[in-house]
């Protein structure tokens, strides 16, 4: 049941790791800006293929949850915002 929990806790807190991610990528795109141009449009792109990943990423942790869920006998929850799943009985 831990493995099920840490999997929802890692897709319901994705989308904070990822905006920390894309305003780190900011900040280091800002800082090219002045010390090396070509990095700063680097970054830019870094930033779009990060996005573009973020969605194979989300898609596959919901996958994993709902396989390692069906594995453990987890009822899947209607409800985005209950955090304790309940098990068949």
């Amino acid at each position: 049941m831990w493995l099920y929990q840490l999997i929802r806790s890692t897709r319901e807190s994705f989308p904070y790791w990822l905006m920390g991610l894309l305003i780190l990528e900011g900040w280091v795109g800002l800082c090219l800006m002045f010390i090396f141009p070509p990095g700063s449009l680097a970054m830019v792109f870094i930033g779009l293929l990060t996005l573009l990943c973020s969605g194979v990423v989300k898609s596959m942790l919901g996958m994993l949850e709902r396989t390692v869920g069906r594995i453990l006998g987890v009822q899947a929850d209607s409800s985005e915002g209950s955090s304790d799943p309940t098990p068949h009985s």
